[in-house]
């Protein structure tokens, strides 16, 4: 890979594992340095070591993103340590499964996910657009099919990345006179260490949903991302970009790959 992203920084919460891990390391393999957080420091610090094996530099910071002063700090740290941010990837997020009607979904619930999956990433945007307001930057927001197609049983997330997606149109309008540009990404089902087992057990009922006829894999998201962060994207703000393979494109997606075994 080109060093497109030669000696620019690139902050990702919610980075030490999953998603954010595998676009930690495409964004090193790409030229950037990196500045991650998460909750375990054990994680962190394995993730660290793989980025400096690729030549970046990183920081990584133990942080809660419910925590708006953690947030704060982050971004404010990072300025410190490596001098500017230059793309800041809203990624950390939880997904507590719960049926509204059977009251599983307690307050503490919902404010535990709003706080997360919805206010860390307002939060995490000013925090990052207050150090980019001199010299632009980035923001991307990682969102979820579910914005599209809200999930059963997953009525709080599905709602708070629908947010996301609105929150992402308003605050490319905002920013873009200060040269910050705002997106998101939609993945469809990604194959991580948390979608493992679902995919055991579901694989191709998963499956019969996507036009490509296959999951995606990180690298669906993380070339993309890493593009996006580019002056090739430089025209690029407000968008909300699914990722997902075509998933339910159409109703029945399995009928043209029928189709071209039977010709």
């Amino acid at each position: 890979m080109s060093n497109e992203m030669n000696g620019k920084v690139v902050a990702i919460t919610g980075g030490g594992s999953g998603i954010g891990k595998a676009m930690a390391l495409e964004y090193a393999a790409a030229g950037a340095n990196l500045a991650v957080c998460g909750r375990r420091v054990e994680k962190l610090q394995l993730l660290a070591e793989e980025i400096k094996a690729l030549g970046a530099a990183v920081y990584y910071q133990v942080a809660d993103m419910a925590n708006i002063k953690e947030i704060e700090s982050f971004a404010q740290n990072i300025r410190a340590r490596l001098g500017a941010i230059d793309v800041w990837i809203n990624n950390a997020a939880i997904d507590t499964p719960g049926l509204i009607s059977w009251q599983d979904i307690t307050e503490e619930l919902w404010d535990e996910m709003m706080a997360i999956d919805l206010k860390a990433v307002f939060f995490g945007c000013q925090a990052a657009a207050r150090q980019m307001q001199k010299g632009g930057g980035v923001i991307i927001n990682i969102s979820s099919f579910a914005s599209q197609i809200p999930t059963a049983g997953r009525s709080v997330y599905s709602c708070a990345k629908a947010a996301v997606n609105s929150l992402t149109k308003s605050l490319a309008g905002e920013m873009a006179p200060y040269g910050i540009r705002v997106l998101s990404i939609i993945p469809g089902y990604i194959k991580t260490e948390m979608t493992a087992e679902g995919i055991k057990t579901r694989h191709d009922e998963l499956v019969s949903a996507i036009a490509a006829g296959r999951l995606g894999e990180v690298t669906d998201l993380t070339k993309i991302a890493v593009f996006l962060s580019g002056e090739g994207a430089s025209y690029i703000t407000g968008a909300n970009i699914e990722i997902s393979g075509g998933k339910f494109t159409v109703q029945n997606p399995l009928w043209s790959w029928q189709q071209k075994e039977n010709r």
